[in-house]
């Protein structure tokens, strides 16, 4: 009699757990972030850390918080809309297991009766090359809140919630893992991921301290919450035949993930027309330790008409008190900006009075800015489920009985640096009213092509951005739009992630070409209180 993936019990869990803890979220990673945090460095192609005139140095460089004045509350909200695609190398004949021993009583979404001579598959798909997925969930909007208050003429600080520029959700087909209600065909990218919904935020507080005229120090500390739902379909034996599909979800919730930023901003021209500010940051954020529930079941496909979802309560099994630890990338920036003045009265007293407001003090601006991402420090992951054997526990129906689950599971998980260059700048049209910018900016890969997968897609990246603001009285309204074009990941020759099965080493399931692009809008409002 067939196997089901329900009765291969510690290579199934080993599996689920490996699919759903590879794709735990990186919130200030590359992949499904894009940089520019904030409206004017997402206009000047997120080359804005050396300038940070506006709240937002909370993350970017909380050094020039000291340098804000008055009170400033800024609100910003971004729309992404990520187009991205996996066509799948192959056709739904490669793969799969030995034949059924029966031929299941009802047919898959109508699509004719099973045909046990085939093995895999039911009749019309044998050579059918894989269709091409893509992501069904493009619009992924955010908000952030920040406030700077300036409550010396030497100190500010700054305080707000704070989301990645990113995209929260994903899915490839639809929730059940096929390609379509309408077809029901096992999606081709369904061991590699079904869908994802990460929710990330960051209250933060940060302080700037102005040491000299030329030197500014800042830190900010971050209380990172995330909160993790991936689906994938697992499989019990290698190959990929759709009877033994297992559908899994991880879903976990972390309460408390501190981060740390630091930066040093110097001002070594700060007097006369001209104007040169330099900066440094390092980001390090804590990993993720999330506690939560990992969850199988059956699927539609599944040769055994007992194993099918519904037809009996114990074929969905939840583990409580499932532990998922991910190490978390740290991030290096360095900046350096020049600035003309316009050389007025006016602006003569808003520099004495070290008021950072280049809208009202300068004609123009041009900044270049480095970001090394050091993504190698995503190496292992590891999740593991409560010690006494009574709560792992996993009902085999080929059994009859409990059986147990491994405690503790220990996963590789590989990523490569990444370095990006970001160059942009503002044009003051006209003085402390209406101003526009353009910026360019490049990222390098930052996962290995032979491990590509489809939860985070960081390939290398060109991104065009534009924005302007407008000032009337004392509230600043920005508006960016930014492009980004992506590399294709092809992965068609080299791809080696594999299936983790109870016959052995999985089949390959990555290789294909990845694509994607984005499109981005961002607003933010900002309120001066001078």
């Amino acid at each position: 009699m067939r196997t089901s993936c329900i009765s291969r019990l510690g290579a199934c869990a080993v599996f689920v757990m490996f699919l759903c803890v590879a794709r735990a979220p990186s919130a200030h990673a590359g992949g499904l972030e894009y940089n520019g945090a904030g409206t004017e460095s997402a206009g000047r192609g997120g080359a804005f850390a050396a300038r940070a005139d506006t709240p937002m140095a909370l993350q970017l460089n909380p050094a020039m918080l000291s340098d804000l004045p008055g009170i400033q509350i800024m609100v910003d909200v971004n729309v992404g809309l990520f187009d991205a695609c996996f066509a799948r190398a192959g056709t739904y004949q490669d793969g799969g297991g030995p034949p059924p021993a029966h031929v299941p009583s009802y047919p898959p979404s109508g699509l004719g009766a099973y045909d046990p001579t085939l093995a895999r598959f039911p009749a019309g798909w044998e050579n059918t090359p894989f269709p091409r997925v893509c992501n069904e969930t493009p619009f992924s909007p955010g908000t952030s809140i920040v406030a700077s208050w300036q409550i010396t003429p030497d100190v500010g600080i700054g305080i707000g919630l704070l989301t990645p520029y990113a995209a929260g959700a994903t899915r490839y087909g639809t929730d059940a893992g096929y390609t379509d209600a309408a077809m029901g065909l096992p999606s081709p990218g369904r061991y590699v991921l079904v869908s994802q919904n990460l929710l990330n935020v960051f209250p933060s507080v940060g302080l700037g301290w102005r040491a000299t005229p030329w030197l500014r120090l800042g830190a900010t500390f971050q209380w990172g919450l995330a909160s993790i739902d991936d689906r994938i379909i697992s499989a019990s034996l290698a190959g990929e035949d759709a009877a033994s599909d297992v559908y899994t979800k991880l879903n976990v919730f972390q309460a408390f993930q501190p981060a740390g930023i630091f930066s040093i901003a110097l001002r070594p021209i700060y007097e006369g027309q001209h104007r040169l500010d330099i900066m440094g940051s390092f980001r390090v954020v804590a990993p993720i330790d999330a506690d939560g529930d990992l969850t199988l079941s059956g699927n539609e496909f599944n040769a055994d008409p007992a194993l099918r979802p519904g037809a009996d309560a114990r074929n969905t099994t939840v583990v409580h008190h499932v532990h998922l630890h991910a190490p978390q990338p740290y991030t290096a920036q360095f900046g350096i900006r020049y600035g003309l003045r316009r050389g007025s009265e006016l602006e003569t007293q808003l520099d004495r009075s070290h008021h950072h407001d280049a809208l009202a003090t300068e004609v123009f601006d041009v900044e270049v800015d480095g970001v090394y991402e050091i993504n190698s420090l995503v190496n292992d992951f590891t999740v593991t489920l409560p010690t006494d054997p009574l709560m792992r526990q996993f009902y085999d129906p080929a059994l009859g009985a409990p059986a147990p689950l491994p405690q503790t599971v220990l996963l590789p998980h590989h990523w490569r640096d990444q370095v990006s260059l970001r160059v942009g700048g503002d044009w003051n049209v006209i003085r402390d009213m209406l101003a526009v910018r353009a910026g360019f900016s490049w990222e390098s890969q930052g996962m290995s092509t032979p491990m590509a997968q489809l939860d985070f897609i960081n390939g290398q990246r060109f991104q065009l951005h534009l924005g302007a603001t407008f000032r009337i009285d004392d509230v600043d309204i920005s508006a960016a739009y930014m492009h980004i074009f992506q590399s294709d990941i092809n992965s068609t020759t080299d791809g080696i992630f594999q299936q983790n099965s109870a016959s052995g080493a999985g089949a390959i399931v990555n290789r294909g070409v990845i694509s994607a692009s984005w499109n981005v809008f961002s607003l933010g409002v900002t309120a001066h209180f001078r």
